[in-house]
């Protein structure tokens, strides 16, 4: 440090270190992670308005079925991602019928998709 510098102070090590997570954020999700299609993704599957996919066993295969979006028809986390591919494609009325499904409605993704 030069003799005419002042130390760091403890809120622009902060704001830093902020600055450069997020200027690393797009890198981490070109990379391919932070979600995405899956095999359960409206994108791959399409189900009429009102209804989402669910994965069902027939005869030892696993075939995927669209039923009516009701709460408790699938984990949270499947309806949450069916949601958010919903949302991201523009159905925002079926994505919110989705989320509105999912029981734990705190969950922060639930509200940033709802906000969405």
């Amino acid at each position: 440090m030069l003799p005419h510098q002042k130390e760091p102070t403890m809120r622009n090590l902060i704001l830093i270190s902020f600055v450069s997570m997020l200027a690393s954020a797009p890198l981490a999700f070109a990379a391919g992670s932070g979600g995405g299609n899956n095999d359960n993704s409206p994108a791959t599957f399409h189900c009429p308005e009102g209804k989402v996919v669910k994965i069902v066993v027939v005869n030892g295969v696993k075939k995927k079925k669209c039923v009516k979006v009701e709460s408790g028809i699938l984990p949270d986390e499947e309806l949450y991602q069916q949601g958010r591919a919903l949302a991201k494609e523009g159905h925002y009325d079926w994505a919110l019928t989705v989320l509105a499904a999912v029981q734990n409605q705190q969950d922060p993704r639930v509200l940033n998709y709802i906000g969405y």
